[in-house]
């Protein structure tokens, strides 16, 4: 078991860390350098994991693992649904089309700036989408 708590504490810790570099109301991790180190924390995440994996298919499944695993996944979606989206505005884009569509309208037919969708604007998603 604590050779998957280690692993899970490490993943936790890089992804605060990774989460830190953004830039607060903006769409941007940051600085070139702060970039660079992002792609480098996530890339040191990824080998985190995969020994991770390794180590649990090397040497079998346990049942307090298990319960390991689980809180780790949790914690690791707890720490990025609270975090804005700032690599990509697609989830505006989809929330956008939803809206559209809830309205009875076909969200191809119409771009989002056509002016008879006008009436579905609003200040927390029309802005944000691309």
């Amino acid at each position: 078991m604590i050779r998957l708590i280690v692993p899970g504490g490490l993943l936790l810790a890089l992804t605060v860390w990774a989460l830190a570099l953004h830039v607060p109301d903006d769409l941007i991790i940051g600085t070139p350098a702060q970039t660079r180190v992002f792609v480098a924390i996530t890339g040191l995440s990824t080998v985190v994991y995969l020994l991770a994996v390794h180590m649990v298919l090397r040497h079998g499944p346990v049942r307090r693992g298990l319960w390991v695993v689980l809180l780790v996944a949790a914690a690791m979606r707890v720490l990025l649904i609270t975090a804005p989206p700032f690599l990509s505005t697609d989830v505006f884009r989809y929330v956008w089309d939803g809206r559209v569509q809830a309205a009875g309208i076909n969200p191809y037919r119409y771009i989002p700036a056509d002016p008879a969708l006008a009436f579905l604007r609003d200040e927390a998603v029309y802005p944000n989408i691309n």
